[in-house]
């Protein structure tokens, strides 16, 4: 009888038969089942994980998976009390934390700054946030050397082989977000046997540390799409290595689906068993034509084209190979200025702004360690080490409610778009009627804090093909450039000057565009 296993670069790749599923299941560490027993039935695997889940515990797994959980809320002063804690466990952890003592001996603002990463992916879990800590770091000196154990990961730190397993797709960080602004991470199952563990995991970890660079994703969470059409081969130590992966990712997941045309009991075994409870209810098999799957992913908030396969389950790699492009040039912009910046100086702290506590805001809590809460945040100063490169307030993908700078050229039907244009309708009356220019600018004013409290953001497209944010200034002359667009299509109507009747040809306050030759110009047309 022919060999039901084999070995390929150490990985045992089965086939899907009852001995198989047995040499599958005993290759996981930790999973202790029986072909034969009750407990390895998919469906008492399932129940089982379920029942020990709290009824509130799954409603929250539900609404998650749907998209519908409302964002938590943060403050200055609940991040501060949840460091604390989170030091405190530190100090106290019993596992292994010599990777962790090395990171924080070679770049303390590094480590200080994943720590509001590991609080957000925890929801807020202070133990649970300081064991993702030292998991993150264990792992990542595992899989990279340790002169990289406080840096960010860039293309230029994986070999040949990564590169290849980065191009091909394995894993793709889409072009579009979810219905609710979460991220989208396909995971490209097709012929991954042939790339190497340790490569598909680098190549894991470098996507899924560029996606949480932005900090609404970081609150909002990632949605990870298993795309398993064409599939050949079951490679059976992977699913629990991908698992420990990402537990190990400050990246909160929300979401699980895999897509395949066919149910691969080995996988729904593997996974039932190494999957927590936590996940189980955020976990969604779909089984059948690749077009099925895509229109069932629609139901869950997942756009049809954010998937880049046609109906037929071919993959077009275009927009992942722009997306790397896109990544490829932002380390390059942050490397230059890396390299230009004085680093060896004391950086104040008090220069960053507190933006919905970012990345960088949060070192101001980095004496929390040691109890020494004395003085102001703004005569507290840190030392920038060498190597540590800063990606954050960088967006790779924007959201739905995010509004986007330029004129004509991004669609005006986005969810953030049109929350604007319904403001400034609002306010049109009130804006038309102001006779000054405070007066318009307390208005701007005050429909950019609604916007902000709805979840809007206004992004400027940098020449390298990412975001970033724009200061408020030129949020409200965007919104000015509403009010005004509102009055053209009126007619100029309004409590300002009419369109032509005024010597200056301009409105009041200075915001109106010069029409004093308008008229004149369509009197000689007429008079032709």
């Amino acid at each position: 009888m022919e060999a039901l296993s084999r070995f390929v670069n150490g990985e045992t790749v089965v086939n899907d038969d009852q001995t198989a599923k047995l040499s599958a299941l005993h290759t996981l560490e930790g999973v202790n089942t029986s072909i034969g027993q009750a407990s390895t039935s998919i469906d008492d695997l399932l129940n089982s994980k379920l029942n020990k889940m709290s009824l509130e515990e799954r409603s929250s797994g539900l609404h998650d998976l749907h998209g519908v959980s409302p964002l938590e809320k943060e403050d200055s002063e609940m991040i501060r009390t949840k460091i604390r804690e989170m030091n405190l466990a530190l100090a106290a952890a019993t596992q292994d934390t010599i990777a962790y003592d090395k990171a924080v001996a070679m770049s303390r603002e590094y480590v200080e700054g994943l720590k509001i990463k590991c609080l957000r992916a925890e929801c807020y879990d202070s133990k649970g946030a300081a064991d993702l800590l030292v998991r993150h770091f264990e792992r990542k000196l595992m899989l990279f050397s340790e002169d990289k154990l406080t840096k960010e990961i860039t293309q230029d730190d994986l070999d040949p082989d990564d590169l290849v397993t980065l191009r091909n797709g394995v894993f793709q960080i889409l072009p579009q977000r979810d219905r609710s602004g979460r991220a989208l991470i396909m995971y490209l199952r097709k012929g991954n046997c042939q790339y190497s563990n340790k490569s598909v995991l680098r190549v894991m970890h470098y996507m899924a540390m560029s996606v949480v660079q932005d900090e609404e994703i970081q609150r909002r969470g990632v949605v990870i799409v298993g795309f398993g059409f064409g599939e050949a081969k079951f490679v059976a130590n992977r699913p629990l290595e991908y698992t420990r992966s990402w537990e190990a990712i400050p990246a909160r997941v929300v979401a699980l689906h895999s897509c395949r045309n066919s149910c691969n009991q080995i996988t729904n075994l593997i996974l039932c068993n190494i999957m927590k409870s936590r996940m189980m209810s955020r976990f969604r098999m779909h089984v059948g034509t690749p077009m099925e799957c895509m229109y069932t992913l629609m139901t869950f908030g997942i756009p049809r084209d954010a998937i880049p396969a046609t109906d037929c389950g071919v993959v077009d790699l275009a927009g992942h190979h722009a997306m790397l492009a896109v990544m490829k040039r932002r380390e390059e912009v942050f490397r230059e200025q890396l390299t230009n910046q004085n680093i060896s100086k004391s950086l104040p702290l008090a220069r960053h702004s507190h933006k919905a506590l970012g990345d960088r805001a949060i070192v101001v809590l980095g004496g929390a360690s040691t109890g020494d809460d004395t003085g102001s945040l703004e005569e507290q100063t840190l030392e920038i080490n060498d190597g540590v490169t800063h990606l954050g307030g960088t967006i790779l993908v924007p959201g739905p409610m995010d509004i986007l700078m330029g004129r004509g050229r991004h669609p005006k039907s986005r969810p953030g778009a049109l929350r604007m244009h319904h403001l400034v309708l609002q306010h049109r009356v009130a804006y038309d009627s102001a006779k000054s220019r405070l007066e318009k600018t307390a208005i701007t004013k005050s429909v950019l804090l609604q916007l902000k409290a709805l979840g809007c953001r206004f992004l400027h497209e940098t020449k390298s093909g990412y975001y970033v944010e724009t200061d408020d200034v030129a949020a409200r002359e965007k919104i000015s450039h509403g009010f005004r667009n509102q009055r053209l299509k009126a007619g100029g109507g309004g409590g300002g000057a009419s369109v032509g009747s005024g010597s200056s040809g301009t409105r009041p306050g200075g915001e109106g565009i010069d029409t004093s030759n308008h008229r004149p110009r369509k009197k000689r047309d007429l008079a032709r």
